[in-house]
């Protein structure tokens, strides 16, 4: 399940699932997800809009809480270096589940 992002998204399946559910927070600090979000270009806008637009949907209500989640994560990567770094952390995670 990806996309949890809101207060309470979270209890449902920590209700179902209880210690089986684990909570994974991936993040990267923001000026590299500005870039990758210009380079993805997955909507139009996201190409061009300036690095201060892309701050300000951040802190958006569907945005603000995420962290708030990270903090209750059961897990967290931190998704800044190459695709071969973020495996090494995938993996590393996937040994302990």
């Amino acid at each position: 399940i990806d996309g949890i992002r809101m207060k309470g998204d979270d209890k449902p399946f920590r209700d179902k699932y209880g210690k089986n559910f684990k909570l994974i927070y991936v993040t990267a600090d923001p000026k590299i997800r500005y870039e990758r979000s210009k380079k993805r270009g997955e909507k139009a806008e996201e190409s061009k809009q300036s690095y201060q637009t892309f701050l300000n949907k951040e802190a958006s209500a569907t945005e603000k809480y995420i962290k708030t989640l990270g903090k209750k994560a059961d897990f967290k990567i931190t998704n800044n270096g190459s695709e071969k770094e973020l495996e090494k952390q995938v993996d590393e995670m996937m040994s302990k589940i």
